[in-house]
């Protein structure tokens, strides 16, 4: 499947499952959410995303080199409060930017150098720690969405790392 034929949560889904049956071998999750939040920065200026715009973020990804990452600078710098007070119209409006996207992607990649001991605390929340169940738990449940979505956003992204860590 071409991303250009994504229109729907369960083409993505399709493609995504058809990816992960491609890869010959799978880096590290904590190296492809590292080229994940790379290749999402070259589109941070879209604010009107679709899901063919993740399936090709999803998709290179796997191609993307690492980056050299400043682990105490980023934990030092890691600011997860929201602006907006939760379950107000402001709070909804946030959700939906790539700014809250990349502080919980940023915060995953900092659990999981965590979890090798960096830092020296271990989080037990992580359901999946290979790309392919991460990958494979996150796009579940797009399965069922068949219509198309005007108001796909970024908390699409953010929706797909959330399911990655905590289902099974």
């Amino acid at each position: 499947m071409e991303t250009s034929s994504i229109k729907v949560g369960s083409d993505l889904r399709t493609f995504v499952m058809e990816l992960l049956e491609k890869q010959d071998k799978f880096p590290k999750l904590i190296d492809y959410l590292i080229s994940l939040w790379t290749v999402s920065e070259k589109y941070k200026e879209v604010n009107k995303i679709d899901f063919e715009l993740i399936a090709k973020i999803i998709e290179e990804a796997f191609e993307t080199p690492l980056r050299k990452i400043n682990w105490e600078n980023l934990k030092n710098n890691l600011k997860f409060n929201n602006i907006a007070i939760p379950n107000t119209p402001e709070y909804f409006q946030e959700i939906k930017t790539f700014n809250y996207f990349e502080r919980s992607l940023t915060n995953q990649i900092l659990e999981l150098k965590e979890m090798k001991g960096f830092f020296g605390i271990k989080n037990k929340d992580w359901k999946n720690l290979l790309v392919e169940n991460y990958l494979n738990a996150g796009t579940y449940y797009l399965e069922q969405e068949n219509e198309i979505d005007e108001e796909v956003s970024w908390y699409e992204m953010q929706v797909i790392l959330s399911g990655g860590k905590h289902n099974e």
